[in-house]
């Protein structure tokens, strides 16, 4: 989790495609959502180009099992998001489509 320098994630996808130069490199993971100005990534975001729409300095590691186990529907709900974005970014690897 980090605070986010973009309010929505069509703003920072905005913001990723603006600097993207389509190289291996430069790949951006689907397993990230923003929530209230931050943004929330089962990668590093700091090893991608989410880093570019992140304050970096303030990154702080929060456990899964604290999202998976959490009583709040919300944030479970959350961490469904990530782990459909991190299945999807598996599965293209994989030639699924």
């Amino acid at each position: 989790m980090a605070p986010a320098l973009c309010h929505t994630r069509q703003g920072a996808w905005a913001a990723l495609n603006q600097g993207g130069s389509g190289q291996p490199g430069d790949y951006v993971p689907r397993a990230w959502t923003i929530y209230e100005d931050n943004l929330y990534s089962l990668v590093a975001p700091e090893a991608s180009r989410l880093k570019s729409i992140i304050d970096v300095g303030r990154i702080d590691r929060l456990e899964t099992g604290e999202w998976a186990l959490s009583e709040n529907d919300l944030r479970r709900r959350r961490f469904v998001q990530l782990l459909n974005g991190a299945l999807r970014d598996d599965l293209w690897g994989h030639g699924v489509r």
